[in-house]
């Protein structure tokens, strides 16, 4: 996949940044104008999620771009 992105709670995370042990998603909204940023981010390595905040926005579900998708069973921890 040339950009992959996690769907998690009806809301889509990018890479933000990543290295050798992990990867940095941030929510698509941080990439926005910078007063309405969300900065929630996951951290990923391996087969764990970890949640960092709290969206400041509804998600918008597209539910019909999302059924081609692949999932994956990963466990999610949040702080």
């Amino acid at each position: 996949m040339k950009n992959p992105i996690i769907i998690l709670d009806e809301h889509e995370f990018l890479i933000y940044r990543k290295d050798i042990k992990q990867t940095t998603w941030m929510c698509n909204h941080y990439f926005n104008k910078r007063e309405v940023r969300c900065k929630v981010k996951l951290i990923t390595s391996g087969r764990v999620v970890q949640v960092f905040g709290t969206h400041t926005h509804n998600p918008k579900p597209k539910l019909e771009k999302y059924k081609n998708m692949l999932s994956q069973s990963v466990t999610i921890v949040r702080h």
